[in-house]
């Protein structure tokens, strides 16, 4: 896990990545993007709980600007979340081999091959 995540991007963090384990589609390389996605989520929550504090008021300037800063969050995890198959649709396309690891094609080959043996012997 990257420094700097604010409590509830560490907390989503904490949530998806056993999640993520399980499918198969998380690695080492991917921290960043995954940082990305809690931080989207921590901003479009905060900007969800500001929202609901203000109620169904009149869409002045800065109401208007958190709806903004709730849409661009949303949109933005849910970019990352279509790239980590965490939609029904998004998984259904995934290519993930449930956590086993691939199988070198060479071993396959060479498992089925039998010695060759020398006509000379010792």
């Amino acid at each position: 896990m990257p420094e700097g995540l604010s409590k509830l991007a560490i907390g989503k963090w904490k949530s998806l990545v056993p999640e993520l384990l399980a499918l198969g589609v998380l690695t080492r390389v991917d921290g960043e993007a995954l940082a990305n996605l809690c931080t989207a989520y921590s901003h479009q929550r905060i900007a969800e709980k500001a929202i609901q504090r203000l109620g169904t008021a009149a869409l002045d300037d800065e109401h208007g600007k958190l709806l903004k800063h709730w849409n661009d969050a949303t949109k933005i995890m849910k970019q990352f979340e279509v790239e980590f198959g965490l939609t029904p649709a998004s998984r259904s396309r995934l290519n993930v081999n449930d956590g086993e690891k691939t199988k070198d094609p060479a071993d396959q080959y060479f498992a089925n091959v039998r010695p060759i043996r020398s006509s000379q012997s010792a």
